[in-house]
C-alpha cells in the first residue's frame, strides 16, 4: 500500500459499462483547489449535492453535467477531504474525468485504498472494514444483516468488552506482583478463576457464531448424485424454479458439473448437478464421473436420486459418506401417493411437482439443524481471519484457566493474559503487522 501523505487518489466506484450513472471518488488531504479547476464552481457547499459542468482544465472543453458532493475531512468516510462525482454512465465520460484528474496529479487508487485510509485515520476498525468488503459480496438477507451488524460495531464492541475484562484481571495481578514483598496480600485465585470463567463464557458465545458466519459467508453445497437419466437435472431445475440444466432422455447428457446459487431461509445454497455415477468406457463420461466424486468430497449434503431404489443402491456404492449427510430421493413417481418409512427418503416428481415442497422444507430444516446452536439474531459474522483468532483465543483462555487451577506462578499467568489480549487486539485491527493489514485491503474492489 502506498504511503498516502499529501497524496490524492481517485477511482471509479461503480462498474465500467453502460448505465444511468457512474460514481467517481476522490480522496486527499486538501481537495478544495481541484474544485475550480474541474468544475464551473469556485467552491462547493459541504455535504450538499451540487449540479456542475465538468470541464477539461487544459482545453476548457465540457465533459459532462454532473452532481458533485464535497465531504470535508475529518468528517468523511476516509477522514480526508472526499469528493464524489455522479456523472452520466458510460465508459467514455467516466474515463475522461479520470484522465483529467490524473493530468492534475491525482493518482489512481489501489484496491481497497479508500477503506484503508478510513482504517488508518481511525474512522473504522478492521472488523468494520472487512464487513464493508463482505457487504459487496453478500448473497442473502442474513448475510447483509450480519455484516451490517459488524459495520455498526457489534463484534468490535463484544471484543473490546472482553479485552477490557482481561485488562482488569491483568491490572489486579500485576499490581500485586509489583508489591508482593510488601504488606499487600497475594491475589485470591478463586476470584481470578471467577473472572476468567466469565471471560471464557463470553468468548465461547462469540466462538460459537463462527460456524454460522462460515455458513453465511461460504454457503452450503448441496450435491445431486445418482445414476444417469434418473431425473437429477429435472430436480435441479425444479428446485431452482427455472430451466438451468439441459434435460434429455439420453444417458450421459450431463457430463460436467453445473452449479447455481439460491437463498434458502437466509442461507446461501449452492446446488450442484453432477454427471451420472456409473461405470463407463467413454473418456468424457469418465471425466464427468471424476468431477462428480470431487464434488461429493466438497459437499455439505448429498441429494441421492434414483427412480428405482435409492437407499439400497447407495449402500452398494463405495462412498465413505455419513448417512446424516445424505437425503434419499425416489424420482419419477408421477403423482403416485407413496409413504416412506425412512425419515430421509422422499418420493418426488419434477413433472408435476410431487413431493418437491416437502423435500425443500426438509433440506432447509437439515441445514438449519446443522448450525442449531448459533444465535441468528446476534449479528456476529466473522471472516476466516477473525474466526482463526477467536478459536486461538478460546484455546488460550482454557489454557490460562488450567494454569491457574494448577497453581502456576502469577507472573506466567500475566504473560499468558497479555498474549490473549494481543490476540483480541488483532481481531479489531490493533496490530503492528502492516503486511497483514495491507493484504486484507488488497482484496477489496478498487472503488472501496
Amino acid at each position: 500500500m502506498v504511503n498516502y501523505v499529501n497524496d490524492t487518489i481517485a477511482a471509479l466506484a461503480t462498474p465500467y459499462g453502460v448505465g444511468a450513472i457512474a460514481v467517481i471518488r476522490i480522496s486527499g488531504e486538501d481537495l478544495k483547489p481541484l474544485i475550480p479547476q474541474l468544475t464551473d464552481k469556485s467552491k462547493l457547499t459541504p455535504r450538499y449535492a451540487t449540479l456542475v459542468t465538468l470541464k477539461s482544465p487544459a482545453s476548457g472543453i465540457k465533459i459532462d453535467q454532473s452532481i458533485i458532493t464535497f465531504f470535508p475531512g475529518p468528517d468523511s468516510y476516509t477522514g480526508e477531504d472526499l469528493i464524489e462525482i455522479s456523472c452520466h454512465g458510460g465508459e467514455y465520460i467516466s474515463r475522461s474525468i479520470l484522465s483529467e484528474l490524473i493530468a492534475l496529479g491525482v493518482r489512481s487508487a489501489n484496491p481497497g485504498e479508500f477503506s484503508y485510509r478510513a482504517f488508518m485515520n481511525g474512522k473504522i476498525d478492521l472488523v468494520q472494514a472487512e464487513a464493508i468488503s463482505s457487504l459487496t459480496q453478500a448473497r442473502t438477507g442474513s448475510d447483509v444483516g450480519a455484516n451490517l451488524g459488524n459495520l455498526t460495531g457489534k463484534l468490535s464492541d463484544r471484543i473490546n468488552q472482553l479485552r477490557a475484562g482481561l485488562l482488569n484481571i491483568l491490572s489486579i495481578i500485576e499490581h500485586e506482583l509489583d508489591f508482593q514483598e510488601d504488606e499487600i496480600s497475594f491475589t485470591d485465585r478463586d476470584m481470578i478463576m471467577e473472572r476468567l470463567s466469565s471471560v471464557e463464557s463470553s468468548l465461547s458465545d462469540i466462538a460459537c457464531t463462527a460456524a454460522f458466519g462460515k455458513t453465511i459467508t461460504n454457503g452450503v453445497r448441496l450435491v445431486l448424485l445418482g445414476r444417469p437419466n434418473t431425473g437429477k437435472s429435472s430436480l435441479f431445475n425444479t428446485i431452482l424454479g427455472h430451466e438451468r440444466a439441459i434435460v434429455s432422455n439420453v444417458p450421459g447428457t450431463t457430463r460436467d458439473t453445473l452449479e447455481s446459487w439460491f437463498d434458502l431461509g437466509g442461507i446461501p445454497v449452492c446446488l450442484v448437478d453432477t454427471a451420472g455415477y456409473w461405470e463407463s468406457g467413454d473418456f468424457l463420461e469418465n471425466l464427468g464421473i471424476t468431477k462428480t466424486i470431487m464434488e461429493v468430497k466438497k459437499s455439505d449434503f448429498i441429494l441421492f436420486v434414483d427412480d428405482v431404489d435409492p437407499v439400497n443402491l447407495f449402500s452398494k456404492l463405495n462412498l465413505t459418506l455419513s448417512h446424516d449427510r445424505v437425503i434419499f430421493i425416489k424420482s419419477k413417481v408421477d403423482g403416485q401417493t407413496m409413504i416412506s418409512d425412512e425419515e430421509s427418503l422422499f418420493y418426488t416428481s419434477s413433472k408435476n411437482d410431487t413431493g418437491i415442497r416437502k423435500l425443500i422444507t426438509y433440506i432447509s430444516t437439515a441445514i438449519h439443524d446443522s448450525i442449531h446452536e448459533i444465535n441468528y439474531g446476534d449479528g456476529l459474522l466473522m471472516t476466516q481471519r477473525q474466526r482463526a483468532l477467536i478459536i486461538s483465543s478460546k484455546g488460550l483462555i482454557n489454557n490460562i484457566i488450567s494454569e491457574v487451577k494448577n497453581q502456576t506462578e502469577m507472573d506466567i499467568i500475566a504473560s499468558l493474559l497479555h498474549s490473549l489480549s494481543n490476540n483480541l487486539d488483532e481481531v479489531v485491527g490493533n496490530i503492528t503487522n502492516k503486511e497483514i493489514v495491507k493484504n486484507i485491503f488488497t482484496k477489496f474492489c478498487v472503488g472501496k
